[in-house]
């Protein structure tokens, strides 16, 4: 088993932990050291030997789907500095990619505080994605990690927001207006965050 599963945040001890991503595919996918696979293509992931058969079985596709847990450990430090300093503070886990975690991290939110006062959009990866190397999963993929929850956790925020009279703020990159090599799908989801913020107002 993985151990220490309740400190990271992990209901149980399934999953292959990753302890490198290295500059190879882990890495152009948006994972890094510490994430916990759980699983591949809808299959659950308990140990390596599942890990590897989930791969060989799907070796042939362009894309593979997978769940992916990420360590709550800089949050729970972020929490407890916050709270020592005389502040409240509260964190969510979410995979940003699947709408249903997006209305589920918001939800928590206001089950927590009973309003949001402030969204900020701030989450993605340069994936490396280009116009030569990309695919149309690779690209789509993409674009659900750089810019479509931006517009998901804003759509389940909103009825919250017009009461409190809160605000917006998306995080983006020049990217979008400059390019950078290799980059075609990061740009273009940036390009979508520049486009998308003006109309968040109406």
């Amino acid at each position: 088993g993985l151990g220490e599963c309740s400190a990271a945040g992990l209901p149980d001890e399934d999953g292959v932990l990753l302890l490198e991503a290295g500059k190879g595919v882990a890495a152009r996918s948006g994972l890094i050291a510490g994430d916990v696979i759980r699983g591949v293509e809808g299959e659950k992931i308990k140990e390596v030997t599942d890990l590897f058969q989930a791969i060989k079985k799907n070796e042939w596709k362009r894309t593979v789907k997978l769940l992916v847990f990420r360590n709550q450990a800089d949050n729970l430090k972020t929490v407890s500095e916050i709270e020592s300093a005389g502040g409240r503070a509260f964190q969510t886990v979410a995979e940003l990619t699947r709408p249903e975690e997006c209305e589920k991290a918001i939800k928590t939110i206001v089950e927590k505080f009973g309003l949001i006062n402030g969204l900020v959009n701030n989450a993605g990866v340069n994936d490396g994605v280009s116009l030569e190397n990309g695919s149309y999963g690779a690209f789509m993929a993409s674009l659900h990690k750089n810019l479509v929850h931006y517009y998901l956790l804003a759509h389940y925020a909103l009825p919250e927001l017009i009461k409190s009279k809160g605000v917006i703020v998306n995080i983006g990159s020049k990217t979008a207006e400059t390019g950078q090599g290799g980059t075609s799908a990061y740009a273009a989801a940036n390009g979508g965050r520049t486009a998308l913020t003006p109309r968040m107002g109406g």
